[in-house]
């Protein structure tokens, strides 16, 4: 069984002790740093930094950030590094350009199944890199299975 979930960089400990201290100092909220969402801290620290570069243009510019139309074209024409170290942009739709990080469900001794990365896909540069641990497929094989369509529905 393979599933996707967000590309999250190798640092990303770091980060969720710096937004469990900074709830804590700010906020006076306990949150432990092996608690943080990292998925959605990072896609929300990301969004926002995005839209921070983007203002940061709009006004160097001579621009307002009350006109909606400039803040838009700025957001849509703006690339940074995210948090966890991958591009965040969005596309002709206004949606994110994301990376994601191919799971392999996995059964192992005692039979205990769990999840392992095998792969991440860049939708950026839409390219995929296979990492070295292989992906296992149903029936506990390493051979890709040969794709078929019955016809049927």
């Amino acid at each position: 069984w393979l599933w996707f979930r967000p590309f999250l960089g190798s640092d990303m400990q770091a980060f969720a002790k710096q937004v469990s201290d900074y709830s804590k100092s700010h906020f006076s909220i306990t949150v432990r740093a092996d608690s943080v969402d990292l998925a959605y801290s990072a896609a929300l620290y990301d969004a926002i930094m995005l839209y921070a570069y983007s203002a940061t243009k709009v006004l160097s510019e001579g621009g307002d950030l009350r006109d909606g139309e400039a803040v838009t074209a700025a957001v849509r024409n703006m690339t940074i590094e995210g948090v966890g170290g991958t591009a965040v942009a969005l596309d002709s739709n206004g949606d994110r350009i994301d990376s994601y990080e191919v799971m392999n469900y996995v059964l192992e001794e005692g039979g205990v199944m769990r999840s392992v990365a095998v792969g991440m896909f860049n939708s950026t540069i839409w390219q995929y890199k296979a990492y070295e641990r292989p992906v296992v497929w149903p029936g506990n094989t390493l051979e890709v299975p040969a794709d078929y369509f019955s016809g049927a529905r």
